[in-house]
């Protein structure tokens, strides 16, 4: 009788018990740009296209697989003050 309710004890407190949970919030492009450079900053969008052989040399050279062969690139303009901003700083 005791170890049954023991036992009965000790899975109430396993229910109880809670795991971690994490959770990951991802930033879209604009966001991303945003929190990395100056508010000001403009973003001018620039894709890079590479052939098949140049793309074949960064995925050996990287080792790396890269999805297509057009890759989304962005430069970075002059903010009001004719600055270039980049991460938290002035470039």
């Amino acid at each position: 009788m005791f170890r049954h309710t023991l036992l009965r004890l000790m899975s109430s407190i396993l229910l109880l018990v809670t795991v971690p949970a994490t959770a990951k919030q991802y930033l879209t492009v604009e966001q991303a740009q945003h929190v990395l450079f100056s508010e000001k900053a403009q973003f001018i969008s620039q894709p890079v296209h590479l052939d098949a052989k140049q793309k074949d040399r960064v995925e050996d050279y990287y080792d790396v697989r890269m999805r297509t062969e057009e890759q989304p690139v962005w430069r970075v303009g002059r903010d009001a003050h004719g600055l270039v901003h980049g991460g938290r700083g002035v470039w």
